[in-house]
């Protein structure tokens, strides 16, 4: 799909057109800054299992991004980000 974050994939089947997509936070991966689309850390959360980041990047709105602790940025840090499309839902446009 042609996203204000650039190409984000679809699930195969996902219909065609104007579409509203929901990114779920385990869909978010981190990525070398030079291979993703370029975020900041913004915050991070501690959730028990995992922790949450939310990230900005350059254009378009925030993400957030599930990733172990032993894996998780610093706030300030620059990172890449790529998309899973397993966890990509395709919702009806508005």
């Amino acid at each position: 799909a042609d996203t204000v974050w650039g190409k984000v994939p679809v699930p195969p089947g996902a219909p065609q057109g104007t579409q509203r997509l929901l990114v779920r936070p385990a869909g978010v991966r981190l990525t070398d800054v030079r291979d993703g689309l370029p975020c900041t850390v913004e915050a991070r959360t501690f959730r028990g299992d995992h922790v949450a980041l939310m990230l900005r990047p350059g254009d378009g709105p925030r993400l957030e991004a599930a990733c172990a602790l032993r894996d998780a940025p610093e706030a300030g840090a620059r990172v890449g980000v790529a998309f899973d499309a397993d966890e990509v839902v395709v919702l009806s446009a508005p």
